[in-house]
């Protein structure tokens, strides 16, 4: 993975863009005019691209045409001068659109070429038919060889075979023509003891398989598919290393982990809610190396705290796929077994680190610990956005790891079902519902290869702790600062940017209805409040979990469980 920051070696985008489209009038069909736009995107740049208007406008006029050649484009203009190749998308924001217009009749087409004036070849196309107002559309995914310059031309143009060009006279478009960097910096870093697998359902059982850590169908998150590892016990794990294809026997895995990769994310709001805006949370992958956004305000970046680990910044962490299970001696990370539960928090701090021993293939390269709470927030972030279910995950109404009600929460049930779509009858497992994403929709992406248990099951424990408090919790101590986060406030509405974001607290407060406000909240109230508890106070209060939920406790041993976070150091 390359560095993103050097002074000498910078990544220069240039777009011309088209910026409103109109249709209107009876002379011409599509009537629009373009202001020139210079965006520059430069590698380390801390607030993200931003755009820069110019007083140049262009006017034409668009009829049906039988071929994108007939009409005008947008010129765009990629220099890299870095050693490898970087990867961008072009993409639209749809500012507003006219309902006669989201139609397969209104296409865009890319061409490319390696010469500004040289020979344009087709490079990707499609149409408006998905295109609503808000959202983006994206048009092509770009790649700049190391060292050279590519140019494309972007076309919007209205097909001259369509069947309902008459209805579009008069309607209106708006639209905004965008580039963003892919950063390279989603790919999983690994431990000697890893293992990439994938994970496939679709077939009469579902099947974990080896795959390589270079194949490009480990994960896909732009798909929504987050990339999977398995540790395995010591004496299986050489069957297993440096193999593609290879069927993983559940009785060698120790623990699933899902790699989340680091992100800055755009903040909508700088005061909690008190009745849920749910909304998605825009997220913008980054490197460790590029310096971090601190954005406060309302529309303004922040790179999400869970990447900063102590003084060590990360580019992504691993977390555990389900809560912890086993026992204090040799805990695992798997399906369908009983939630380890009644250690009070300095146990399961302790339970925690143990994955970080050669029993697990763990080296000093990795620091296994027990979940932060914004390390949580970083989850629960990722799981509504774009690369995410970007909804209400479905509600674990068991101990067992991986269930799903097959519901957004207990009050209507469809059943209990397992982590990949089976229907499960207290300790029995029996055969495949006729729809397997009751089980799958428990997860943070809405299919097999999210995170699951972040609404309902046990409850977890976080190290999340008011003021330095030990609590109940059986620590004599506190830990390493780098291994909790501190909050000296005790209620959610006064929480801020910088003391709460990202955290999954005051800017998701009561989203889908979750338990939260200032009663969650920690504090030095007398009962002890000192820890906080996340996905919901254990499953028999359905009506107040969610992966937004947040209780608090004084850490003691009781019916709650907590997560494995692995951090690439």
């Amino acid at each position: 993975m390359g560095e993103w920051i050097n002074k000498n070696k910078k990544i220069i985008l240039t777009i011309f863009l088209m910026l409103i489209i109109i249709i209107s009038g009876t002379v011409a069909w599509l009537t629009w005019k373009s202001k020139e736009s210079s965006l520059v995107l430069t590698v380390g740049e801390v607030n993200g691209p931003t755009i820069s208007l110019y007083p140049y406008q262009l006017n034409g006029t668009l009829s049906p045409v039988l071929s994108y050649e007939r009409v005008d484009y947008v010129q765009v203009e990629a220099t890299n001068n870095r050693s490898e190749k970087v990867k961008a998308k072009l993409f639209y924001n749809i500012k507003s659109i006219d309902s006669a217009l989201i139609s397969s009749d209104v296409k865009y087409t890319v061409t490319s070429s390696d010469s500004k004036n040289g020979t344009y070849t087709e490079y990707a196309t499609g149409d408006f038919s998905s295109a609503l107002a808000g959202n983006v559309l994206e048009i092509a995914n770009i790649s700049i060889p190391a060292n050279s310059n590519k140019f494309y031309r972007v076309y919007v143009w209205l097909d001259g075979n369509g069947s309902n060009s008459t209805a579009m006279q008069g309607k209106t478009l708006s639209i905004e023509l965008r580039a963003e960097f892919m950063a390279d910096d989603i790919t999983p870093e690994l431990d000697d003891g890893m293992i990439p697998v994938v994970i496939d359902n679709s077939g009469s059982e579902t099947t974990i398989k080896t795959i390589s850590k270079s194949d490009s169908n480990w994960y896909n998150y732009k798909n929504k598919e987050w990339a999977n590892v398995v540790l395995t016990t010591s004496s299986s794990r050489s069957k297993y290393l440096n193999t593609t294809g290879v069927s993983v026997s559940e009785s060698d895995i120790l623990a699933y982990l899902v790699w989340i990769p680091r992100y800055k994310y755009k903040i909508w709001t700088t005061t909690p809610s008190s009745e849920g805006s749910e909304q998605t949370i825009e997220v913008v992958f980054e490197d460790k190396t590029t310096p971090k956004s601190t954005g406060t305000t309302v529309g303004s970046y922040r790179t999400h705290p869970a990447f900063t680990f102590g003084d060590t910044e990360l580019n992504g962490i691993w977390v555990g796929k389900f809560e912890t299970s086993g026992d204090a001696t040799t805990p695992t990370v798997k399906p369908n077994l009983s939630s380890l539960t009644n250690q009070n928090v300095s146990t399961q701090f302790s339970t925690a680190q143990k994955f970080g021993t050669s029993t697990y293939g763990s080296t000093s390269k990795m620091d296994a610990h027990m979940m932060k709470n914004s390390e949580w927030g970083a989850v629960a972030y990722l799981s509504h956005s774009n690369y995410g279910l970007n909804g209400e995950v479905y509600m674990n109404d068991s101990y067992y790891t991986g269930g799903s009600s097959g519901t957004v929460n207990g009050k209507v049930s469809s059943g209990s079902f397992t982590w990949d779509g089976k229907i499960r009858s207290g300790t029995t497992i029996g055969s495949y519902a006729n729809d397997r994403t009751l089980g799958t929709k428990a997860s943070t992406t809405g299919n097999i290869t999210g995170v699951y248990d972040m609404s309902g099951g046990a409850g977890e424990y976080v190290m999340g702790n008011y003021n330095n408090t030990v609590g109940n919790s059986g620590f004599s101590t506190m830990p390493d600062s780098k291994y909790y986060d501190v909050y000296s406030i005790d209620r959610v509405s006064l929480c801020t940017i910088e003391t709460c974001g990202g955290h999954a607290l005051f800017e998701t407060n009561n989203w889908y209805g979750a338990y939260g406000s200032d009663g969650g909240f920690v504090s030095s109230s007398t009962g002890s409040y000192q820890w906080f508890i996340r996905g919901g106070e254990i499953f028999l209060y359905d009506s107040e979990v969610g992966a937004f939920a947040f209780h608090s406790r004084g850490g003691d041993a009781y019916d709650y469980s907590f997560r494995l976070v692995v951090a690439p150091l």
